[in-house]
């Protein structure tokens, strides 16, 4: 069996397009970095759903277990603001690169905030206990973040996204560059609940080098093609000028 038909017998994105299932993004968050990291404190959110100011203005996606409905995993997508003047994400108080201070390397109207971009270890290692009548489970298991760049790729192309940025731990963004999903950096590392790479890319690009590279993580990533099919401003091997890729975790 491909693994992308794997994936999805076992694994579903799901849009947390209704209260409920925001719900379920911001309960999953809590346990991810308040609970099982400690990045964030658990104080600060008594009714266990980890929120901040950007949620208002985010789309969330969340991965689903299919065989027992639990949400594995979750990511958002700090979208731009109308008529802003400036970006308006938590990438904005953390990299001090010109480049991205200029507005001139992001289009201020298209890029968004890859973040939140968080997968439960407890339930992985749930997944992962199996026997061998699970190997199949276990092999999709790790590659879980392929799921959640479905997500960022599904809300990108609902949402009119084309740039991507991003503030995520170096380990992180060594693991994607091994599933074919490469960033590039945008100023040093910076401090933030540990060491984070600011980082960006160009939405078509990362699609494309993922084809490139990866043709059976693109199949998943891309839904075997569907999203990129469903988009009018990028297509998979579109002549246009080149930009580094992108990342994720604030």
């Amino acid at each position: 069996m491909r693994l992308s038909e794997a994936y999805q017998q076992h694994f579903r994105v799901v849009m947390a397009d209704t209260a409920d299932l925001r719900n379920e993004s911001f309960r999953l968050r809590h346990k991810v970095y308040c609970v099982e990291h400690g990045f964030l404190d658990a104080l600060d959110h008594p009714d266990g759903r980890e929120r901040d100011e950007y949620d208002s203005h985010s789309l969330h996606a969340l991965l689903q277990h299919q065989e027992t409905g639990r949400f594995i995993g979750t990511v958002r997508l700090v979208l731009p603001r109308p008529r802003a003047e400036r970006y308006v994400m938590p990438m904005a108080g953390l990299c001090g690169d010109p480049r991205f201070l200029s507005g001139r390397l992001l289009p201020l109207a298209s890029t968004a905030e890859v973040s939140r971009f968080a997968i439960s270890h407890e339930l992985r290692r749930e997944l992962m206990a199996g026997g061998a009548s699970c190997a199949q489970q276990r092999r999709v298991a790790m590659n879980l973040t392929l799921g959640l760049m479905t997500g960022v790729l599904q809300l990108s192309v609902a949402a009119g996204i084309t740039h991507l940025c991003a503030v995520m731990e170096p380990a992180l963004l060594r693991l994607l560059a091994r599933q074919g999903i490469s960033f590039a950096p945008l100023g040093p590392l910076v401090e933030y609940h540990g060491l984070r790479q600011p980082a960006y890319g160009l939405v078509r690009q990362i699609v494309d080098d993922l084809r490139e590279t990866h043709p059976e993580h693109w199949d998943i990533v891309t839904d075997d093609g569907r999203l990129v099919v469903e988009s009018d401003d990028w297509t998979v091997g579109a002549d246009a000028d080149r930009e580094p890729a992108m990342a994720s975790a604030a």
